[in-house]
């Protein structure tokens, strides 16, 4: 049954909760006093949050478990093909190495009696020395099927007329040419280096090939990233996407302010020449934190991207929640001005509140974009 109580130091009513020993307040329940709490039992919005919860995750899991009872049937269903194909392959009968041997020594002795007939003029020879019988063929198949590869080549041997130290030699011979190949090949492979260093040492580079090389690389795209520590990130993924036809660099400060876009972008810029064909400013989050006017930080922008309208991409400023709604509300204020800005110089600009809205797109600190953040908004530039 439902306690009444009140709490001293603020003297507003109370009322015990049943089931988790809880003391809620009376204006968190559906009580009109405290009077009407002594007989009913009270069960506080915590503990009902807690079994509502706790009904989904029992309905999940038993959704869970049908599904992973389907996906087991479907995968045996399409596995049976299979097993089906491998016994069938297992029955058949597979070639062993002595029907092998005995069907080479077969067509030997095939051939050698062809053409011991066309020499002695339609007669074979019938001397035991020289023809095998079937029984023999038969005999030396098993004796190599149980000595290995020596004995079936020695019978092989014999089938082609060889005589025997030929045969038991042979081995020896194979062997010593090996050695002096071998040898050879070492004494061989030294003179060749003793040329290959003299031709080295012999030629020289020309020196205008690394001055082709210097031009092309300046003749080369070039791509700069500036702004706060997002830079970095997006500087990585165009590379990623671009590879070696576009020279792409960066310069950044992890917590940069606009009025120090313009000295960071000439110092960057300078000595390029036309070969930038691309300048990203990704600049503003960090003097909207500061309580920076949105008008002023514009104005510091403008003024440092005006010689590279033309070229110029301006990414929108991350409309971060986690600071508070004013921060929110500078920010898209910001957006709207860093908009008609682009407008008047002619330039890109690149809106990406679409792309960070929901969970999983930013870091914890809400600045910092995560990697497949980063790969959508490097996309939306190239």
């Amino acid at each position: 049954m439902a306690k009444r109580a009140k709490r001293m130091e603020r003297e507003e009513p109370m009322v015990h909760c049943d089931k988790c020993r809880r003391w809620a307040y009376l204006d968190e329940t559906n009580f009109p006093s405290t009077d009407a709490a002594d007989a009913p039992v009270f069960v506080c919005n915590l503990c009902n949050t807690i079994e509502v919860l706790q009904a989904r995750l029992r309905a999940s899991e038993r959704e869970t478990d049908t599904i992973r009872g389907v996906i087991l049937a479907v995968k045996e269903h399409l596995q049976e093909p299979l097993k089906n194909a491998k016994h069938s392959c297992s029955s058949q009968l597979v070639p062993t190495v002595s029907t092998a041997a005995q069907m080479h020594l077969m067509d030997v002795q095939q051939e050698r009696d062809q053409a011991v007939v066309e020499s002695e003029g339609g007669q074979p020879l019938q001397s035991g020395q020289e023809q095998l019988s079937y029984a023999d063929v038969s005999a030396q198949s098993g004796e190599g099927a149980q000595q290995g590869g020596c004995s079936f080549s020695h019978a092989t041997g014999e089938a082609q007329g060889l005589p025997e130290r030929t045969q038991d030699t042979g081995g020896v011979s194979e062997t010593m040419r090996l050695k002096n190949g071998t040898n050879a090949g070492l004494n061989g492979s030294k003179a060749d280096d003793h040329s290959l260093t003299n031709s080295k040492k012999a030629y020289r580079r020309p020196r205008k090939w690394k001055k082709n090389k210097k031009a092309a690389c300046r003749s080369t795209p070039r791509v700069i990233v500036i702004g706060d520590g997002n830079a970095p990130r997006i500087m990585s993924e165009l590379r990623r996407i671009w590879g070696n036809s576009v020279l792409v660099r960066q310069a950044s400060e992890r917590k940069m302010m606009a009025d120090k876009l313009q000295p960071l972008i000439q110092s960057c810029s300078e000595g390029q020449g036309h070969s930038v064909q691309l300048v990203v400013v990704h600049v503003g989050v960090h003097d909207v934190f500061q309580g920076v006017q949105h008008g002023d930080i514009a104005q510091n922008i403008q003024q440092a991207v005006t010689p590279y309208a033309k070229r110029l991409v301006i990414c929108s400023v991350p409309e971060v929640s986690m600071r508070g709604k004013a921060t929110q509300a500078r920010a898209m204020l910001l957006n709207a001005e860093l908009r008609k800005m682009s407008g008047a110089v002619k330039s890109k600009f690149v809106d990406l509140s679409r792309m960070l809205e929901g969970e999983g797109r930013l870091a914890q600190d809400g600045i910092y974009y995560l990697a497949s953040t980063t790969r959508e908004i490097a996309t939306q530039l190239v």
